[in-house]
């Protein structure tokens, strides 16, 4: 389609594509090899697991398509046998024929009706689309010629009248129905057997004996094509049984390797000839139907086919090249899974089930979860009943890829099943990190994050890395200083010189450290300190990697929080440093977040954090890092609320951040960032009741239940927060007193100092409700709100010195002294 467009357009088209895709296009070349001639080469970043890879390829699919079309330009896509597509690929339709933002795309799908039941992943599909998306689809019934049809058709064809071409259209539309291309394949066959013969003078004509014993001969149309194949050569035979085996699609160079002793060309040109398949280009040729493909098929007798598809499997390991043989390893797959109950040796099926593997991890990269659990389980049916004894090792590989298979298909309950089974007969504790990955990782999808905290410590303690079960006081001080300790006398660039750390041990203890740190954070923060601090003393004892760089940002937030902003704003900085070093995109958007949104954002006028956290959010999509990307992005639009942003502007950004983290299932992080978006439509009178959190973004008992279900400390200081706001806005001040009372003035968080304003705030206004002995207390509560937040102003004066002169001012105010009140008010304008 591009090639007849002008240049222009397709240089456009070009940039689009890479600026919409960046660093996800090799993604799309691996599934699109035709791409590249429009695209170029494209270096290849790193992979991504779980279902985030998954998702990534949905982005990426979608973002192309964004690219390449436009209501000027729109792009048609056709789609056939659809009834046959996996519900990998229906998915993946969903993205595209759901995206309102693409205006410029037509699906079109063809499909045999027929052939479909309402339980079918297709149906499913169609009601989907139309149900929860609501997409309009417009339903073209194409049906079969009827026999009027036929009759013309084979009138025009033999140059005869239609009243003569009656009886023969009769015969023929009985065996066809009016399928046109059986039609054409039954005259075809009626040439071939001369009973459609020319006259003297040219006519055609036949004899009704012959044409009705031809009709009472052939019982199927698809015995009239397998007559049909039998008359080729034997050689075009073979070559086309062994194309049915391989698909609809036929490999010309494919079939020579593997039938080293036949033509296929030749084989090919016959089969061509006679309509059989059709010449496509560059070596490929297709059957014309699929009832020819199973027509040749069935060639094979019934009870030889597992031995046929066996033979043709070994003979493709056997001719191709090793690096062919991974070009078409799901094909070779295929042929000998259909012949493995013939395997007899041990050796033999410890061989397909090491390809099997090879398949399924292949099929992960392609982000086909679903067909790599499909093979990768067959591999481990392969393996014998002693494996862990017998094959240790493709065992221990198999359930690794089956347990991160079933991880990314969502499958729990057979992942827990899998790790179970590893982890009883894993030999070393080495064997069974990896298991024990996939395990933190599938408890933090599932939102066990107590449950994933408490096998984290165990890991590490089993790591030679003891992280107390229980924390105290003395315990986090000590950890603490233990670590200033260790980095006592260590200059900046002492640190950035550091080794690489080397130790097996050590390299999967930051593994595990870096899973626990965001859990530990939301669910288990009393556990925080020594996840952090943790991080810090195996980099300076052991040597720094990526990892390293995300530790220091959470040593940071440490520092922040006894009071020392200089040492946090040093080893935030030297946290950067380090990334930079390694220059990993993928750390990228984890070290952006605590940098940008939780160390800085006393230290830098807040207007300056929204570009960063939005290059974190996108760099996050790209590296498949959803959940830390959907944290960027809340972050970003958070700040733009606080920075008194137009209501609207804020709801349009927020409502499409939320819509990606609902698109990517990012379910913790859209609970964390629906109340500000959740607020802006109670302020704009778009709620219920203006002092709940409930209405078109979230609803607030529902939430706060799984607050309090999961233990997530931040999600409640953050609604808190809001229904704080929400109550001082609208004078409902003893519930603002009431949710100030529930959020954790040590809390580090981008809502601390917004949280001493709008707490002095409503102190001060309770006072001057109260007769003046009561009002004591409430201006002390003021005050000392006034302090924590001038604390905070000695940072970056213009994130919050017009807030404390506000602040001062109704403390001022309170006490009756207006004298003092009206400049504060003034400086605070």
């Amino acid at each position: 389609m591009m090639n007849h467009q002008n240049q222009t357009h397709i240089r456009q088209v070009k940039k689009s594509i890479h600026s919409s895709l960046q660093r996800d296009l090799h993604l799309l070349i691996d599934m699109i090899p035709a791409l590249k001639q429009l695209v170029g080469s494209c270096d290849v970043s790193s992979s991504t697991r779980g279902v985030n890879a998954t998702q990534r390829l949905k982005l990426a699919t979608r973002n192309l398509v964004r690219a390449m079309s436009s209501q000027e330009n729109p792009l048609v896509l056709f789609m056939d046998d659809l009834q046959w597509a996996d519900s990998s690929s229906l998915d993946l339709l969903t993205v595209l024929a759901s995206d309102k933002a693409c205006r410029g795309l037509v699906l079109i799908g063809a499909c045999r009706y027929e052939e479909v039941a309402l339980e079918d992943d297709l149906a499913d599909f169609l009601r989907n689309l139309e149900d929860l998306k609501k997409t309009i689809i417009t339903t073209i019934l194409l049906h079969n010629l009827p026999i009027w049809a036929v009759n013309d058709l084979v009138s025009e064809k033999l140059q005869i009248s239609q009243k003569r071409a009656k009886p023969l259209t009769k015969a023929i539309y009985k065996k066809t129905l009016g399928n046109i291309l059986f039609v054409v394949q039954c005259l075809e066959a009626l040439f071939d057997k001369d009973i459609l013969v020319r006259d003297e003078h040219g006519q055609w004509e036949w004899d009704p004996r012959d044409l009705l014993a031809w009709s009472n001969g052939v019982k199927t149309v698809t015995d009239l094509v397998k007559h049909k194949i039998q008359q080729l050569s034997s050689e075009s035979q073979i070559v086309l049984t062994t194309a049915a085996c391989c698909g609809t699609q036929i490999d010309k160079f494919l079939l020579a390797e593997i039938l080293p002793e036949i033509d296929v060309s030749s084989a090919l040109d016959q089969a061509t000839r006679r309509g059989l398949i059709v010449n496509q280009e560059s070596g490929s040729f297709k059957f014309v139907h699929d009832r020819v493909q199973q027509s040749a098929y069935d060639l094979i007798p019934e009870t030889k086919r597992a031995e046929f598809h066996l033979d043709l499997g070994q003979k493709m390991q056997k001719h191709l090249h090793k690096k062919d043989q991974d070009t078409h390893v799901f094909l070779i797959i295929e042929q000998m899974s259909r012949g493995s109950s013939l395997l007899q040796d041990q050796d033999d099926k410890d061989k397909l089930a090491s390809l099997c593997l090879h398949a399924g991890e292949k099929a992960s990269q392609s982000s086909d979860f679903k067909r790599a659990c499909d093979y990768i389980s067959q591999g481990i049916n392969m393996l014998s009943k002693r494996r862990w004894r017998d094959q240790y090792y493709l065992s221990l590989d198999l359930y690794n890829a089956a347990a991160e298979a079933k991880y990314c298909t969502i499958e729990y309950a057979d992942l827990d099943r899998y790790i179970s089974e590893l982890l009883a007969n894993a030999r070393s504790l080495r064997d069974k990190i990896r298991a024990y990955s996939t395990m933190m990782l599938a408890l933090s999808a599932r939102h066990k994050l107590q449950e994933l905290v408490d096998v984290g410590i165990s890991v590490l303690d089993k790591l030679g890395e003891k992280i107390p079960s229980k924390s105290s006081f003395p315990r986090v001080f000590a950890e603490i200083v233990k670590t200033e300790w260790m980095l006592r006398n260590k200059t900046d660039d002492d640190i950035l010189n550091l080794p690489d750390i080397c130790e097996p041990d050590k390299v999967d203890a930051m593994s595990i450290l870096n899973i626990l740190a965001y859990s530990s954070w939301r669910a288990r923060r009393d556990m925080f300190p020594f996840v952090a601090c943790r991080m810090v003393q195996l980099t300076i004892q052991y040597g720094k990697c990526a990892a390293s760089s995300y530790g220091f940002q959470l040593f940071s937030v440490l520092m922040n929080f006894t009071g020392k902003p200089a040492v946090c704003h040093r080893y935030s900085e030297v946290g950067l440093r380090i990334l930079n070093q390694y220059n990993i995109q993928e750390w990228t958007p984890r070290v952006y977040v605590i940098y940008y949104g939780c160390n800085l954002c006393f230290a830098r006028p807040m207007h300056t954090l929204v570009e960063p956290l939005n290059h974190a959010h996108d760099v996050g999509l790209t590296t498949g890092d959803y959940e830390t990307s959907a944290t960027a992005s809340g972050l970003a639009f958070s700040i733009m609320f606080f920075l008194g942003k137009h209501l609207k502007e804020v709801e349009n950004v927020g409502s499409s951040r939320l819509q990606l983290m609902d698109e990517y299932k990012q379910d913790q992080c859209r609970r964390t960032s629906a109340p500000v978006l959740q607020t802006i439509q109670n302020l704009r009178g778009k709620s219920k009741d203006p002092l709940v959190l409930t209405g078109t973004f979230m609803d607030q008992e529902e939430v706060m239940s799984a607050a309090a279900a999961n233990k997530d400390l931040s999600l409640t200081v953050v609604i808190s927060f809001h229904r704080l706001f929400l109550a001082y806005i609208f004078n409902e001040y003893e519930l603002a007193l009431q949710m100030a009372g529930l959020i954790s003035s040590t809390s580090v968080t981008l809502v601390l100092q917004y949280h001493h304003f709008y707490n002095g705030l409503v102190q001060a206004a309770l006072a001057q409700k109260h007769k003046w002995n009561h009002r004591r207390r409430f201006i002390r509560a003021a005050k000392k709100a006034a302090r924590n937040l001038k604390k905070l102003s000695r940072f970056c004066p213009s994130n919050a010195q017009n807030k404390l002169s506000l602040l001062e001012a109704e403390i001022c105010f309170s006490k009756g002294d207006f004298d003092s009140a009206v400049p504060l008010y003034q400086r605070s304008i």
